[in-house]
């Protein structure tokens, strides 16, 4: 680690195993030991970690038989299996999205079962207990959560067993929005150098200033235009291609002259402007983000073959931000990555060999 982390401090080897995933992408292999037992841990919050792929555990204490039979048998992580367990298991957020997937993947195996109707009905008023308690024991601290539970539970209609559609519509984010911000880590994650920047068009930009904040925290850098022409020439003037992810509006309107009239659109919208940027000579992700349908915007990108991502600025609420901001951060790296693998056009013309 470098030497700034070296001054973090951890209460248990379960968070320290977590920061290491997390932060330092440590993808070695974890033996946990205690005097407690396995099933004594996994009763205390957010201990899922434990029981992920490349952890193994020995209760305290153990034979030089045991250790090195169990050693024996872990590997290092590849790169998936190191994301994967990053996601769902280093974050509260992730660990509360991912139990609830889980709660609603019960409920549709219990949908399935040829059972008669009370049966059935009792097995997922099991199930809705059950979780109750899981949640209280991972986020019992914050009570909007199971309060929403409680909300969603009312949802379920006894008289209506075989369609659940009400239940499974309801997304993980819906309990993640009322976990604080800083929830995910205790500790200070590394900064990065950032050498490339982000360009935003949307005609509201007041709307995105959940997000610039967060980039801001983070030190990447992002230009804002509020017009097609303007992105233009923010485009046309990076000639050396710093800007690794557009994020644009799909409708752009004009700001009205007064107040209570009605705004016109822009001659050229959000959609134009990204037709016009995948014609350029650039190498960018492209994204798109507004109020509109997601299906309507992937129809729409998919019609004009533009590989543009998309996503809804009502996911923003909460900590949609920070999940839409992970999302960018992870583009430009990957982007910027790659566009400086390229070769130089000055060493090909140096190393040129006419034949």
């Amino acid at each position: 680690m470098n030497k700034q982390n070296q001054k973090l401090t951890f209460d248990n080897g379960i968070d320290y195993v977590k920061y290491l995933r997390r932060v330092e992408n440590f993808a070695e292999p974890v033996l946990f030991t205690s005097f407690f037992s396995l099933e004594e841990i996994l009763q205390k919050p957010n201990t899922q970690i434990l029981t992920a792929i490349g952890h193994h555990f020995l209760q305290l204490p153990y034979s030089n038989e045991d250790f090195e039979k169990i050693t024996a048998q872990l590997k290092p992580l590849n790169e998936i299996q190191l994301s994967d367990i990053k996601i769902n298991f280093c974050q509260l957020r992730s660990s509360v999205r991912e139990g609830f997937h889980i709660f609603k993947g019960r409920l549709r195996e219990i949908k399935g079962y040829s059972l008669p109707f009370q049966e059935k009905l009792d097995l997922f008023n099991e199930e809705f207990t059950k979780y109750e308690l899981e949640l209280k024991r991972d986020v019992g601290q914050y009570p909007e959560i199971l309060t929403e539970y409680k909300r969603i539970i009312a949802l379920f209609n006894p008289q209506d067993i075989l369609t659940m559609e009400r239940i499974e519509s309801v997304q993980e984010e819906n309990f993640v929005c009322f976990l604080p911000a800083d929830s995910d880590s205790s500790d200070a994650i590394e900064k990065h150098d950032y050498s490339w920047k982000i360009l935003f068009l949307d005609d509201k930009p007041s709307e995105l200033e959940s997000v610039f904040e967060i980039l801001k925290e983070r030190e990447i850098q992002y230009e804002v235009a509020t017009s097609c022409a303007d992105a233009k020439t923010v485009i046309e003037n990076d000639i050396y291609n710093q800007i690794a992810v557009v994020v644009s509006d799909y409708r752009l309107f004009e700001k009205p002259e007064k107040e209570n009239i009605k705004p016109r659109m822009q001659n050229e919208q959000g959609y134009d402007f990204l037709i016009w940027l995948s014609k350029q000579n650039r190498h960018n992700a492209m994204v798109a983000l507004s109020g509109l349908s997601k299906w309507f915007l992937l129809d729409s990108f998919r019609k004009n073959r533009i590989n543009v991502k998309v996503y809804s600025k009502s996911g923003l609420l909460g900590g949609g931000a920070k999940l839409f901001v992970d999302d960018i951060e992870y583009l430009g790296t990957q982007f910027n990555e790659v566009l400086n693998n390229q070769p130089k056009a000055a060493l090909w013309n140096e190393n040129a060999v006419c034949r």
